[in-house]
């Protein structure tokens, strides 16, 4: 997906892989992409130092997606 725009997030290099983006066969039940989106607004409403930051739950050409914070290894 690199050089690729999604919504208006350009994907510059690939950091890694997980559950950022709800897969095609589960954006296709109600049921899973509702809980995504309720377990997304959930951790959007935290702020600690331990979780990450959500700044976006959108989606893109049918594909649900969560855009995060970036975080480093220190």
């Amino acid at each position: 997906m690199t050089g690729k725009t999604i919504s208006h997030y350009r994907i510059l290099e690939r950091l890694g892989s997980g559950g950022m983006v709800l897969p095609e066969d589960y954006a296709k039940d109600h049921a899973a992409l509702e809980r995504f989106q309720r377990e997304a607004r959930t951790a959007s409403a935290l702020n600690h130092p331990n979780i990450c930051v959500i700044h976006d739950i959108d989606e893109h050409q049918g594909r649900p997606f969560i855009a995060m914070e970036l975080l480093r290894d220190s």
